[in-house]
């Protein structure tokens, strides 16, 4: 499961880089953010079991292909891919079957967003951390 980070910082776009001191502050930026996700995926996928049984081996987890993917994967992609497997998994329905007028899978999302959010995880990594969680939490297998 590999996304293309679609930003890595607003700031300091590539084009603006100057000189060796800007570049060495993208890279420092660029490994802030990457450990600070890496230290966020730890806290809420610790306690968190995988679909099969048994914790989630960290070797697994925290590839660099996963923290790049809570990096750099907007709401709106991260919706689309996850609706998409989701649907192709059969295990939510679309459909309104209740008097919630709310979809399944919708509400099934919205338990996922609400259970990270107690974990207080910035917003821009919601979205990879609950393709994340389908994969490894739920056995939904999710392509990108």
């Amino acid at each position: 499961m590999l996304i293309e980070p679609e930003v890595f910082d607003e700031e300091l776009e590539l084009e603006e880089i100057n000189s060796l001191e800007d570049i060495n502050s993208v890279e420092f930026l660029l490994k802030q953010r990457f450990y600070e996700v890496r230290d966020y995926i730890v806290k809420f996928f610790k306690n968190k079991e995988m679909y099969c049984g048994g914790s989630i081996p960290d070797h697994i987890l925290l590839t660099d292909n996963n923290i790049f993917m809570v990096l750099g994967t907007g709401l709106e992609r991260a919706m689309q891919f996850a609706y998409a497997a989701i649907a192709r998994a059969g295990s939510h329905s679309s459909e309104v079957i209740s008097e919630s007028l709310v979809p399944d899978d919708v509400k099934f999302i919205i338990s996922i967003i609400r259970a990270i959010e107690r974990f207080r995880i910035p917003p821009e990594y919601i979205p990879g951390i609950i393709l994340l969680y389908l994969e490894f939490c739920e056995g939904i297998v999710v392509e990108t």
